[in-house]
């Protein structure tokens, strides 16, 4: 059996410097997610840090797929940090995307550039993962997302611009 051996001191230390950095200031979203991974990788379950610190283990769980996608490539801007706003909407787009690396990058990249609402972007990124064709997700990651979208509004203007596209002769005025 494989074993590691960390002084107790060593992890009530980092157990217990990581909750006063939560409650008493704004951490950021990396340092959370590698407090946690420290501890983790010390043998704890996502429940058992969840137990010792009153964090829920929901949170933890998403700040660690937080890490991996960032790690990944697939990282959003967050506005309030405090909220974790950047975390909740990678974690979105990973949940719904699933292994689809490239299109959580761009749907992440989007969701950045244009600073849509955690709604807009669960919206945007069903469209994405429901779209037919790589034409189609092109369309959904050029056109911009109005408010009160869901993903079938967005899916269905996408598939019309294609669908016009394609009708257009070359050359022909395209306003």
């Amino acid at each position: 059996i494989d074993a590691l051996i960390v002084a107790q001191d060593e992890i009530d230390n980092l157990i217990q410097s990581g909750i006063e950095n939560l409650s008493g200031e704004e951490m950021a979203a990396d340092d959370k997610a590698s407090w946690a991974q420290r501890l983790v990788d010390m043998g704890f379950s996502q429940h058992e840090i969840a137990r010792r610190t009153s964090i829920p283990a929901v949170t933890i769980n998403q700040w660690l797929q937080y890490r991996r996608e960032k790690e990944a490539g697939v990282y959003v801007h967050g506005q309030n940090q405090a909220k974790d706003e950047g975390v909740i909407k990678t974690v979105k787009i990973a949940q719904v995307l699933g292994d689809d690396l490239d299109g959580k990058k761009a749907v992440a990249a989007k969701v950045s550039a244009e600073g849509l609402t955690q709604i807009q972007t669960t919206e945007i990124a069903r469209a994405y993962h429901d779209a037919p064709t790589p034409e189609v997700k092109l369309k959904i990651i050029q056109s911009p997302v109005l408010s009160g979208d869901t993903a079938d509004d967005i899916l269905r203007r996408s598939t019309a611009r294609v669908e016009l596209d394609k009708v257009k002769e070359p050359g022909e005025d395209t306003e």
